[in-house]
């Protein structure tokens, strides 16, 4: 559906932040990319909608390469929206209302319209009850919703995330996982940013490492986490189940007897 080749990119000419990174994304799959801080994750998904232009490589949209054209670009933005991770920088509007219509009257929706759309999306997000609040009265997390709300209700084919659990408490965090395997279920295509490895091992279908600027291993989620060691030396956690796992491989105990313990002892 959306794929690069061979992409490389820098600010500075002397100092690349991409370098030969090939990748696909597929149709309907939830696609994960892990890294450290300054791997390369925000400046990649900016180049996935045509916020920046690689210095070289390609990148091609349901089997048509990207022309860095105008109505090209206009079109890639449409099917592919971001949400950015501190939701302060994309939310302006004065109201939750306000800022979900914003983009639907730059693709000039009418009235009736873009109404329904707001009423489509606050309602299967669970925020009807924010549609009229002034946005600096959000909490952290509501912010965060209304920004991914307001990127739905453009209708894109690809919903791109950045770090969409960063900062966020654990109520908050179970409310995203929910919101995304709903979307993925609706048939949402979704790439994901994120430092959480427990939430990446939960949601990926497949999962891309960044370090420096390169990918230095892709595959599934059971491929991604089958060397602990490999992600020590990245300073990437494994995730609590697996430790859970190999505690109990170790000490010889049955896991699905443990399992059954836990059932019994937490219903």
């Amino acid at each position: 559906m959306l794929k690069l080749e061979n992409i490389c990119f820098s600010y500075e000419k002397q100092n690349k932040i991409l370098k030969n990174i090939s990748l696909d994304i597929k149709k309907g799959a939830k696609t994960v990319f892990l890294g450290e801080n300054g791997s390369g994750k925000s400046t990649l998904f900016f180049l996935l909608n045509g916020l920046l232009k690689p210095d070289s490589g390609e990148i091609y949209f349901n089997g048509e390469k990207l022309k860095y054209k105008k109505k090209d670009l206009e079109n890639l933005r449409k099917k592919v929206g971001i949400v950015f991770q501190d939701p302060e920088v994309q939310i302006f509007a004065p109201t939750v209302y306000q800022e979900m219509a914003y983009g639907l009257q730059n693709l000039n929706y009418s009235n009736e319209k873009i109404e329904q759309k707001i009423s489509e999306i606050s309602t299967e997000l669970n925020m009807k009850k924010l549609l009229e609040k002034p946005c600096h009265h959000l909490s952290y997390g509501q912010k965060k919703r209304v920004t991914i709300a307001s990127i739905l209700a453009m209708e894109p084919e690809i919903l791109v995330l950045d770090e969409p659990t960063a900062w966020l408490d654990f109520k908050n965090i179970k409310k995203t996982l929910e919101m995304i395997k709903n979307l993925c279920k609706r048939g949402k295509t979704l790439v994901i940013s994120t430092h959480d490895i427990d939430f990446a091992y939960e949601v990926a279908d497949y999962i891309y490492i960044l370090n420096e600027g390169q990918i230095v291993k892709q595959g599934t989620r059971y491929e991604i986490f089958d060397d602990f060691n490999f992600l020590k030396k990245l300073n990437l956690d494994v995730p609590k189940i697996l430790k859970v796992k190999e505690f109990l491989k170790q000490k010889n105990i049955d896991i699905l007897e443990y399992y059954e313990f836990l059932e019994k002892k937490f219903k």
